[in-house]
């Protein structure tokens, strides 16, 4: 597997808001490197999801995601993988999809998750 990583955006040593994003992605991650071990969500691509979008919600909100809110972005993505695989005819787990699926609802989005479903 190979990662390759653009940066431009610290290519002048004295772009502060260039380095200021490279360390707040750092922090974002290794927040988030617990979520690995977790039961949610199922996946590692999962879990580099839930980082990415941690980090843009510190970049534009300069401030850190709650953790409930990253625990209800890791049930979304596990309900989406599927709501997709039952769409695509695919097998999945019927169990995973009603526990994130109380997971949201827990969290006050279950209707606008059952909105989107029909």
């Amino acid at each position: 597997m190979t990662v390759t990583v653009d940066l431009p955006a610290i290519q002048n040593a004295g772009n502060r808001s260039g380095i200021s994003a490279v360390f707040s992605t750092m922090i974002c991650v290794l927040r988030r490197l617990p979520m690995f071990l977790a039961a949610r969500p199922k996946t590692p691509l999962r879990v580099l999801c839930v980082m990415a979008f941690d980090t843009l919600h510190v970049l534009r909100m300069s401030e850190r995601m709650p953790r409930h809110r990253a625990k209800t972005l890791a049930a979304l993505l596990d309900f989406g993988a599927c709501t997709n695989a039952d769409l695509d005819g695919k097998k999945f787990s019927e169990d995973d999809y009603q526990s994130a699926m109380r997971q949201l609802e827990a969290a006050g989005v279950g209707a606008t998750v059952d909105e989107y479903v029909r």
